[in-house]
C-alpha cells in the first residue's frame, strides 16, 4: 500500500510524536490546575464508572455465554427429535406430495425451527410459525443455499438468512444417509443481550452522573475548610507587609480549627504563624518608633551646639589675618564640617516630621516655574555638567502640594545626579502630563547604579559605591527625603538604571547606560479643564514652545 501524500521525511515523521507530547503536557498541565473540588469528584466518578463498566462487561459476557449455551442445547434437542422420526430411521418414507420436511411436524418442535431435508434427490425446507393456526412456510432458494453451506460435522454455525435474520444451524446425516440441516433463530437471544446492555448503559450513566453530583457536594462540604484557609492565605498575600505598619488581623475562624483533621491542624498552625508574624511586626514597629524618636531627639539636641560651633567659627574667621595660616585652614574645615552636620541634622528632622505627620498642607502649584528654577540652580552648582530642560512651557503642570517640598524634591534629584555622576555628564529634567498624573523625570547618561543597589536606593543612609560617586560622599538621605515627600503628596517615585559595562582592561564598552528617576504626582483637575485630547495634541505639536 502506498502513501497518497508521498514519502515523509524523517523530520516530518518525528514531528507527530513531538506534537503529541506537547499536547499531552498541555492536558496534564490543565489537569494539575483544576481545584480539588473538581478533581476529586471527577476521579470518583471515573473510578465508579470504570468499576461498573468492568462489572457490566463481565456480566454481559457471562449472560452471552449462558444464553448461547442454552440455544446450543435447544438446537441439539431439536436435532435429536429430527433424527428420531421413522423416516430418519428408515422405517417409513415421505409422501412425494408432502412439502414438510421430516421432523418438522413433531409437536414438541419449537416454532420457527427450520429444517432442510435433502433425501433421495428431493429437497424439503421450511418452518412452522407461531400463529394461532400454525402455518408451514417454505424457504426460498437463497435461504436454502445459505443453509446447505453448513458443513456436515455436527458443529454449530451462525448463518444469516435473508429476510429471517441470523440462525444457529447444525448439519447431520441420519441413518438412511439423508442430509438434514436444523436451525434455530438467535433473535430472542440477541434481543435479550441488547436489552441487558441498554439497561446497563443507562445504569452506568445514571450512576456516573449521580456519583459526580454526590461527590461534588460531599467534596465541597469536606473541602470548605480548606477553601477558607486558601482565602485567608490569599488575603494575607495581598497585604503590603514590607512596611509592617498595619496589624495583621486575618485569622481562620475557630470553627475550622481542631486537632483531629488534617485541615483543622493546618488551620491552627496557620493561625499561630500569623500571630507570630503579627507579634514580630509589632516588635519591629515599636523598635522603629523608638529609633525614630531617638533620631529626632538627638537631631534637636544637636541643632543648637552645631549652630554655636558654626557661629563661633565664623566669628573667629573674621580676624583670619591675625591667625596663623594653618589655624585659619583648620577653622575653615571646622566650619564646612559643621555646615555639613547641620544639613544632616535638618534632613533627619525633616524625615522625623514626615514619619510623624505624613500629610502636608497643599495648595495649587504650577511646576513649570519650579522646574526652570531647579535647572538654573543646578547649572550654577554644577557647571561641569550639561543640564537640559525638556518642558512644554505652554502646557500647565498644576498639582496640589507644598511648593517648598516639591522644590526640595527637584533639588535633591538634581543634586543626586550632580553628586553621583562624573563631570561632563548630560542630565535632562523633563515633565509631561501622563493620564491623570504629572510625570517628572531626571535622566542622566552617567555610569548607572549597581544592580544590587537598585532595590534599596531609597532606603535611609544608603550610599552609592565609587562607580557612581567618584571622589565624593553623601549622607544617604537625599533620595529618602524625595520618597517621603512624594508619598506625602500621594505620588510615587521609581528608578531605572543601566550600569555601564567595561572590558577586561577596564575600558568602557559602547552601549546605553545611565539612570532615570521618575516621579508621578496627581494632576490638579479643574472643573472647566480643556479636554485631554486637545491637550495631548498640543503636547505632540512640534511647534510647541519648549524651554
Amino acid at each position: 500500500m502506498t502513501d497518497r501524500e508521498g514519502p515523509r521525511t524523517s523530520h516530518q515523521r518525528a514531528a507527530r510524536p513531538g506534537a503529541y507530547r506537547r499536547k499531552r503536557r498541555g492536558l496534564l498541565r490543565h489537569w494539575r490546575l483544576l481545584p480539588l473540588s473538581k478533581t476529586l469528584p471527577i476521579m470518583l466518578a471515573a473510578l465508579l464508572f470504570s468499576s461498573v463498566a468492568l462489572i457490566a462487561t463481565v456480566t454481559t459476557s457471562a449472560l452471552n455465554t449462558s444464553l448461547y449455551g442454552q440455544l446450543n442445547t435447544e438446537l441439539s434437542l431439536a436435532t435429536e427429535r429430527a433424527r428420531a422420526t421413522d423416516v430418519a430411521k428408515g422405517d417409513a418414507v415421505v409422501r412425494p406430495d408432502d412439502p414438510v420436511p421430516p421432523g418438522l411436524d413433531v409437536r414438541t418442535q419449537r416454532a420457527h425451527t427450520i429444517i432442510v431435508d435433502l433425501r433421495q434427490g428431493s429437497l424439503r425446507a421450511g418452518y412452522i410459525d407461531d400463529g394461532e393456526t400454525p402455518t408451514f412456510h417454505q424457504l426460498d432458494s437463497d435461504q436454502v443455499a445459505m443453509l446447505l453451506k453448513v458443513p456436515v460435522d455436527g458443529g454449530f454455525y451462525d448463518v444469516p438468512l435473508p429476510d429471517l435474520g441470523t440462525y444457529r444451524a447444525v448439519a447431520i446425516n441420519d441413518r438412511t444417509g439423508a442430509r438434514q440441516v436444523v436451525a434455530i433463530s438467535q433473535e430472542a437471544v440477541a434481543n435479550t443481550i441488547t436489552q441487558y446492555m441498554v439497561v446497563q448503559m443507562v445504569v452506568i450513566a445514571l450512576a456516573g452522573i449521580g456519583a459526580l453530583l454526590l461527590g461534588w457536594m460531599l467534596m465541597r462540604r469536606a473541602l470548605h475548610p480548606l477553601e477558607v484557609v486558601a482565602r485567608t492565605a490569599q488575603s494575607v498575600a495581598g497585604r503590603e507587609l514590607a512596611t509592617g505598619d498595619a496589624a495583621l488581623t486575618e485569622r481562620i475562624p475557630e470553627i475550622f480549627v481542631d486537632d483531629v483533621t488534617e485541615v483543622g491542624r493546618v488551620a491552627g498552625s496557620f493561625n499561630r504563624m500569623l500571630t507570630h508574624i503579627d507579634d514580630a511586626f509589632r516588635v519591629r514597629r515599636a523598635s522603629e518608633t523608638k529609633l525614630r524618636r531617638f533620631v529626632a531627639d538627638a537631631s534637636h539636641e544637636l541643632r543648637t551646639p552645631l549652630a554655636s560651633i558654626r557661629g563661633y567659627t565664623q566669628l573667629v574667621l573674621r580676624d583670619a589675618d591675625t591667625l596663623p595660616p594653618h589655624a585659619a585652614e583648620q577653622l575653615g574645615r571646622v566650619r564646612s564640617e559643621s555646615e555639613r552636620m547641620s544639613d544632616l541634622v535638618e534632613d533627619l528632622l525633616l524625615l522625623a516630621r514626615l514619619d510623624n505627620e505624613p500629610v502636608i498642607e497643599r495648595e495649587e502649584v504650577d511646576l513649570r516655574g519650579l522646574l526652570i528654577d531647579a535647572v538654573a540652580d543646578a547649572h550654577a552648582a554644577g557647571p561641569n555638567h550639561h543640564w537640559q530642560l525638556d518642558l512644554d512651557a505652554s502646557q500647565p503642570l498644576e498639582v496640589l502640594g507644598d511648593e517648598n517640598s516639591l522644590r526640595q524634591v527637584l533639588v535633591n534629584l538634581l543634586a543626586n545626579s550632580r553628586t553621583h555622576t562624573p563631570a561632563g555628564t548630560n542630565v535632562v529634567l523633563g515633565a509631561a502630563i501622563v493620564g491623570d498624573d504629572v510625570r517628572i523625570q531626571v535622566r542622566d547618561d552617567g555610569q548607572g547604579i549597581p544592580e544590587q543597589m537598585v532595590d534599596t536606593i531609597f532606603d535611609r543612609f544608603v550610599k552609592a559605591d565609587d562607580s557612581r560617586t567618584p571622589g565624593q560622599g553623601s549622607t544617604g538621605l537625599g533620595l529618602s527625603i524625595v520618597q517621603a515627600l512624594v508619598h506625602a503628596h500621594g505620588g510615587s517615585v521609581s528608578v531605572a538604571s543601566t550600569p555601564q559595562r567595561f572590558d577586561d582592561d577596564g575600558r568602557p564598552l559602547e552601549g546605553d547606560h545611565g539612570t532615570t528617576f521618575t516621579v508621578l504626582l496627581p494632576r490638579l483637575q479643574h472643573p472647566q479643564q480643556d479636554d485631554e485630547t486637545g491637550a495631548q495634541n498640543d503636547a505632540d505639536d512640534p511647534n510647541a514652545n519648549r524651554a
